[in-house]
Formats: structure tokens, sequence, C-alpha cells
């Protein structure tokens, strides 16, 4: 394979004119309502038992898994979601509809990204939830939703970061760097010198690898700052939906080690499989037909439809060799054969 292709001027000329404007419609009313309880009468969301160290793979025992927290793993999602229908309404008439809050919660902060393009757009990129009681945070993080976090997303060389061990993506480092000083000083308020006792960061495709990156920082900052003030420690959860994949083996080893993740992915989703290269045996070929390359796939984000993956028009994927390797947290995988 050779290497990856560079976009020309014109290529970023189109990429800087398409960083006016917010990808995808404004769509508040589309939002769901997060019920309270989950389908067996369990009061949802429920803080994830602790697994750590997490294995090197998916877990052997994938289905009672999900019996015992789908529940929460649906609250979760949910809230991802709406989070996404929802931001791209900054400035526009339809903005006036309300996130919708999940039963018993209520709003702490919203953080948006910094003004992208030259229309200096900046829409809301996670929400801090906290839980009626004060002993749970939530913390939820949209997908991509603008050219510039394309670009972002794209940004997949690796690089050194001292927040991090090994090696981490360039564009998601950067990412969450953004997004880290609001949320270390609502965990140093809520859960430091507050009554927090739970936290849980949850994303979708890009939000799910902001969110791996920000759970590890918050576990690493947290086991600090509660043993010094002598108080109990506590399991940073992570549920990370289609997350592209992050880090080196060496950053996987330490956040396996440190951080109580979910990693949640479609066998043929393509999200969960880049940063990858073809040649590590780890990195699914999706659509394999026959033993061939079939790219006729859809790669799309239905964890409602039991039936994913559905064979339609798919866009055709280009897999180039990459200077990444493709180590990641372990999985959930879920349909595919």
């Amino acid at each position: 394979m050779g290497s990856p292709s560079v976009l020309t001027c014109t290529g970023l000329d189109l990429l800087d004119d398409l960083s006016k404007r917010v990808t995808g419609d404004c769509t508040p009313h589309k939002q769901a309502p997060v019920a309270s309880k989950s389908a067996t009468g369990e009061a949802i969301p429920q803080p994830l038992p602790d697994r750590r160290p997490l294995p090197p793979g998916a877990f052997d025992d994938t289905d009672a898994l999900l019996a015992a927290e789908g529940g929460t793993h649906y609250w979760y999602i949910t809230n991802v979601i709406n989070l996404f229908l929802w931001a791209p309404c900054q400035g526009a008439a339809g903005f006036a509809t309300p996130l919708v809050m999940p039963e018993g919660w209520s709003l702490l902060h919203m953080e948006s990204t910094p003004p992208q393009g030259p229309y200096k757009i900046a829409i809301p990129m996670y929400a801090v939830l906290k839980s009626g009681d004060g002993k749970q945070l939530a913390v939820v993080i949209r997908g991509t939703r603008t050219a510039v976090e394309w670009q972002v997303d794209m940004t997949y060389v690796q690089t050194k970061d001292a927040s991090y061990p090994g090696l981490v993506s360039k564009g998601f480092s950067f990412g969450a760097a953004l997004l880290w000083p609001a949320l270390e000083s609502i965990l140093l308020k809520e859960v430091v010198q507050g009554g927090v006792t739970d936290v849980t960061i949850s994303g979708h495709s890009l939000g799910a690898a902001l969110a791996t990156l920000l759970a590890y920082r918050a576990q690493v900052l947290l086991d600090d700052k509660l043993a010094a003030a002598g108080k109990p420690l506590v399991a940073v959860g992570a549920l990370l939906f289609a997350p592209p994949n992050v880090g080196s083996d060496a950053f996987v080893a330490d956040f396996n080690k440190r951080v109580n993740a979910r990693r949640i992915a479609f066998q043929w989703d393509i999200i969960p499989q880049v940063p990858c290269a073809p040649e590590y045996g780890r990195c699914k070929l999706w659509g394999q037909s026959k033993g061939k390359l079939d790219a006729s796939f859809c790669s799309g984000y239905p964890y409602h439809e039991p039936e994913y993956p559905s064979k339609g028009m798919g866009s055709k994927v280009v897999v180039g060799n990459k200077p990444h390797d493709n180590s990641k947290p372990f999985e959930l995988i879920i349909g595919g054969k």
C-alpha cells in the first residue's frame, strides 16, 4: 500500500470554505425522551461495575454484560444523540428549543467548541449532567458536526503528548486539550471538594475518541487529588460508542488498567477501525464477502436496529497505509458474522 494521499490546495480551500458551516440540519424536535427506568424496571443509569483491569480484547461474557448494563448504555447514547441533534441550532430560530433533560437530572455545564471558520461558529460539544441526589456526574460528548471537526478526525498521525503514555492521535489530543480545562475544574469542585461519587464520560464517534482521552485524564486527576485529600477513590466510567482508535499500545495498556470503560462497536462499522493499516490482523477489512473486499455495506449508527449492518448504498471505502499502530481498548462487538 502507498502512503496516504496529500490534499491539494484546492481540496484545502474547499475544506476551509466548508468550515464556515455546521453539517446537518437543526433538528431539536427529533430529540428522544430519556427513560429513567430500563425495560426490566431498574432505575437508570447505574454506575458501571468496576471491571478493571480490562481485557485486551472483547469481553467473554458480552451477552451477560449487555443484559446487566444495557439500560445504562441506552441512557447514555440517547443523551449523546440528543446533544448531537440539538447542538447545530446555535444561532438558528430553533435554538429556542431546549436540550431534553433526563428525568431527575439537571444541566451543570455546557462546553462549546472554539469559534470555527470565518463565520465564527461555536456550537456545544459536551454537556455535564448532575443527578438529583448529587452523587452522579454524566458527561455526554457529541459526534462530528463541522468541517473543522472533520479535519480533527483526519489528523490521525500519532504524536507524543505529556498527558498520556505512548503516542496518541494528534487531532484527537488537540480536541481533548481544548475541552479539558472546563472539565478539570468541574471534577475538582464536584468530586474532590464535593459529594459526587460516580463519574461516567460517554461519546459517539468523534465524541467517543474525545471521551477516551478525557476519561483517562479524569482518572489520573482523581486518583491523585482524592488520595491527597484522603477520600475514597472513584473509578471513572467510559461508555464509548463507535470510537476511532486513539493511541498506541503503550497508551492502550495503561488506559485498560486505569479506566473502567466499555468500547461498543458494530463489527462492520468503519469508524472503530480507523486509523488503521490493513496489514494489522486486528483491523477487520470491513464488508468482506466471499473472501473479497466489498465496500457496499452502509456505515451508520442505527444502534436501535438489530438488523445492522444492512447492505445498500454505502460509500466507497479507500484503505490507505497509515503510520499508526491500531491498538485500541477492548470492545464489545455487536452484530456481524
